[in-house]
């Protein structure tokens, strides 16, 4: 998580199973972090899909944000969504 003093981005392909539950338990255990995982079947995308991988993630996302969002399990209120910056291309805003 940290080389020469400085965070890295965590990536979770980078993680196995084990990897993933520990992080998992360490935030999960403080009261001010919930956390949410999108599930997605490789199998059921299609490849023309992937080609843009922003926009699979993006458009991921937006689906997982509504369906927490409709069943109430996500606060109503104000919230910040922070994309790193190879989401945010120009012409898919």
């Amino acid at each position: 998580m940290f080389k020469d003093g400085k965070f890295l981005e965590l990536k979770g392909t980078q993680f196995n199973r084990d990897m993933k539950c520990k992080f998992l338990e360490y935030f999960a255990k403080d009261p001010h972090f919930e956390v949410f995982f999108i599930k997605i079947s490789n199998a059921n995308i299609q490849d023309q899909f992937c080609k843009n991988t922003a926009r699979v993630f993006n458009y991921s996302l937006r689906l997982a944000l509504g369906y927490f969002i409709r069943r109430g399990m996500l606060p109503n209120e104000e919230c910040i969504l922070k994309l790193d910056e190879r989401n945010e291309r120009t012409e898919s805003k």
